[in-house]
């Protein structure tokens, strides 16, 4: 009896334990991203996000008993426009929406991508079902059930222990060739969904997933983003423009045919001022009182030249002149030296090209 009683104990307790780690949050996304991330655009938590929408002016307007008819035939037009691919998404996503509950990120990983031509970086997405794991499998083995029935090649992987798949047309290249139109690979991992065409992004993520690799929050552009205005954000975007601007630089300008103006990526980049910024972030957060929104540019102010350098104001008096009234509601002045801004573009045609200048 008491053996009875002890295993009831452990088996309880494993339970219990088991429990607590499925339904573990999933890190944010500068804890699931690798370092080399060059953008990055993340929903916190999807059920606020889509609540506080509703109290969205224009999606209070749609929802408008007066836009009802125009509404329903706009819906039934763009229905008629998309094709049998896009109708079968649409249904999947009518039925895959209720599991979406947690962090929803879109990311761009540059791993090997050094802007050679007809390549780029990779594109990986990842959303959080929360405690809807299991409708998720079930979701998943139910389309490539689909999918197979209607005649695709079912491509598998397997990265890190986590089982992939993408459903090939049936005219799409089986093994390595890339498929005509391109298809990410989808699969699950605890209560997290992964998609991407590139298994190495892929990898890179589920590797930060266990703690392995450097992560995009030890990325000193990243973190000073975030610690100025992504905290508490319920959306957050960020680009790595230091490294977009990198890569650009190292294009050449291309064949001149006979053209004198032609100019190299690098030097449009330091003549217009874009190789002193080294990133940019966009914050939202929803209230009861509205939207606010801010938009960071990231910019050394010793190293702004050209655009930047005419863009940041002088710290001079800006507040408002005797013919203002005391009854304004809303009042905004810049100021601006028009000489020295004048000059700036001077600059920016000669560095650009010598021959310029006469102009």
């Amino acid at each position: 009896m008491k053996l009875n009683r002890s295993f009831a104990c452990i088996l309880a307790v494993s339970t219990l334990a088991l429990g607590l780690h499925s339904t573990a949050a999933v890190p944010p996304a500068e804890k699931l991203l690798p370092a080399d991330t060059l953008a990055v655009l993340t929903l916190q938590d999807w059920d606020k996000v889509s609540a506080a929408a509703k109290d969205f002016p224009l999606a209070q307007l749609w929802r408008d008993p007066a836009m009802k008819p125009f509404a329903e035939k706009f819906e039934r037009k763009l229905g008629e426009l998309i094709g049998q691919d896009d109708k079968d998404f649409a249904r999947e996503w009518a039925e895959f929406k209720p599991l979406v509950g947690g962090q929803v990120t879109f990311a761009v990983i540059r791993n090997e991508w050094q802007g050679e031509p007809n390549t780029g970086p990779d594109v990986v997405v990842f959303l959080d079902v929360k405690d809807k794991a299991r409708q998720l499998r079930e979701f998943l083995d139910k389309c490539e059930k689909h999918d197979a029935d209607a005649g695709k090649t079912i491509q598998r992987e397997t990265v890190r222990g986590v089982k992939f798949s993408r459903a090939l047309a049936k005219d799409a290249p089986k093994k390595d060739d890339a498929p005509k139109k391109p298809q990410p690979y989808i699969g699950q991992a605890g209560s997290l969904l992964l998609l991407s065409e590139s298994t190495k992004a892929l990898e890179k993520v589920l590797a930060r997933q266990d703690g392995a690799g450097a992560g995009l929050d030890e990325t000193p552009e990243f973190e000073r983003a975030r610690s100025t205005v992504g905290r508490d954000a319920h959306v957050f975007g960020w680009v790595n423009v230091k490294a977009f601007t990198g890569v650009l630089a190292k294009l050449p300008a291309g064949p001149q045919d006979g053209n004198p103006l032609g100019v190299a990526p690098a030097r449009i980049l330091d003549a217009v001022g874009l190789g002193s910024v080294e990133g940019l972030a966009l914050a939202a957060r929803l209230a009861g009182e509205g939207t606010h929104v801010e938009f960071f540019i990231q910019s050394p102010q010793a190293k702004r030249k050209g655009l930047l350098g005419i863009l940041t104001p002088e710290p001079k008096e800006a507040g408002p002149l005797p013919f203002v009234g005391g009854d304004t509601t809303k009042f905004t002045r810049i100021r601006m030296d028009g000489q020295k801004a004048f000059a700036a573009l001077e600059r920016i045609l000669t560095d650009l090209n010598p021959q310029l200048a006469g102009m």
